[in-house]
């Protein structure tokens, strides 16, 4: 299957409705992350008899893992730094008492995972940053149609803020991909959790201070 044909058959399938995609990431605190996405067809196969077998076929990237059967496909990739992937940002902000992350997700990472997307209008708009709007025209059909897309994400800490309208549980938010790309919003995720190494230092500050003043009141007795 060459690159256009693999392109068009992700393309259709997404518009063609009894399709769920979904996109996970999991952050580590020094902004690397696996991302994963997966395509469900299942029930398309049995009305259909879509085939995804041989979607890995144009998966030529050594660093991405990609799995294939009749009714689905998933791939999967590690990124070192935010950088290297080309979809998200990941900034550290040490403070006292917490360490705050923000993750943002500006795209999905279709090229990220060395998928075509550069042949067909309608998987350009999906590979286009979500606030450009390239895709805002497609999601009210793709609502109608009953096609669900979803973003998971799971950042280190606990989570205080998911924008736009994640659904948040302890350090995991799960967000509907169709309402951020109609809010052409990017994806931000906002968490803290203590800063043990600064928390420590304040501790041992205090504690040796209180040791002074303890000796200095015992040499004036």
């Amino acid at each position: 299957m060459n690159k256009v044909v693999y392109l068009l058959a992700i393309v259709a399938l997404l518009f063609a409705g009894c399709v769920e995609m979904t996109v996970s990431q999991t952050v580590e605190k020094d902004g690397s992350s696996v991302a994963a996405m997966s395509v469900d067809a299942s029930k398309m196969s049995e009305a259909v008899g879509t085939d995804l077998s041989d979607s890995c076929a144009n998966v030529t990237d050594l660093a991405v893992s990609c799995t294939a059967t009749r009714t689905s496909f998933s791939v999967s990739k590690r990124f070192s730094t935010p950088e290297s992937s080309g979809f998200y940002e990941f900034v550290v902000e040490n403070g006292f008492p917490d360490v705050v992350y923000t993750l943002t997700v500006k795209k999905l990472p279709v090229s990220s995972f060395g998928l075509p997307s550069e042949d067909d209008e309608n998987s350009q708009a999906l590979g286009k940053e979500f606030s450009s709007g390239a895709a805002a025209e497609s999601v009210s059909m793709m609502k109608m149609m009953g096609i669900k897309l979803s973003y998971d994400v799971t950042v280190p800490g606990e989570i205080v803020s998911a924008t736009p309208g994640g659904k948040v549980s302890a350090n995991n938010a799960k967000f509907d991909l169709l309402d951020v790309l109609d809010e052409e919003e990017n994806i931000v995720v906002k968490s803290r959790e203590l800063n043990l190494p600064y928390v420590a230092g304040a501790a041992i500050i205090l504690l040796a201070i209180i040791a002074c003043a303890a000796w200095f009141v015992s040499k004036r007795k």
